[in-house]
């Protein structure tokens, strides 16, 4: 098995905008408050926290640009032209996974890295604990925040398997 080694660059533009979209939520832990040692706050108290921020979303914009830019460029197996050819031909996406079970990973590596997503910015739709004694049980014994960690963990193991599947898992 060979490791694709640019499908890094696609994993630094998932946790580039991961970063990007913390940014314009305004979250606190983007620019690292602190002391002043080693983050921005030398920066925030001559031009404002605003500038930073437009600053810094601004180089990583920059960032995703490259990094997805250099994962295209080596992605060399994609061509314009065979993806009009397969999609001139549209046939039925459930029978090709019926007859291909290797196509629903990346459905479902979608669907943990939505929910993952929605762990990490605290969606309320994922932790609902209405009509579920379960998750209600597990919130009231190790708390909201504890339960976000773990689940966490969990869907990030779950998106580390899946991606592994994925690129290694090619006929």
């Amino acid at each position: 098995m060979n490791f694709e080694y640019h499908y890094i660059y696609l994993l630094f533009t998932f946790f580039l905008g991961i970063y990007f979209s913390a940014i314009l939520l305004n979250k606190d832990w983007v620019l690292f408050p602190g002391d002043g040692k080693y983050n921005f706050d030398y920066f925030i108290k001559i031009f404002g926290r605003t500038i930073v921020r437009i600053f810094i979303g601004t180089l990583t914009l920059i960032g995703i640009g490259i990094t997805f830019s250099l994962f295209y460029i080596q992605e060399k197996k994609i061509n314009i032209n065979n993806l009009k050819l397969n999609n001139m031909n549209l046939e039925d996406y459930f029978e090709k996974i019926r007859q291909d079970p290797n196509l629903a990973y990346p459905i479902l590596l979608g669907i943990a890295i939505f929910v993952f997503i929605g762990i990490i910015f605290d969606w309320d739709w994922i932790f609902d604990p209405r009509g579920n004694s379960k998750l209600r049980y597990h919130l009231e014994l190790w708390g909201r925040k504890n339960v976000r960690i773990y689940s966490g963990i969990t869907f990030l193991i779950i998106i580390i398997c899946l991606s592994y599947i994925v690129v290694f898992n090619k006929k």
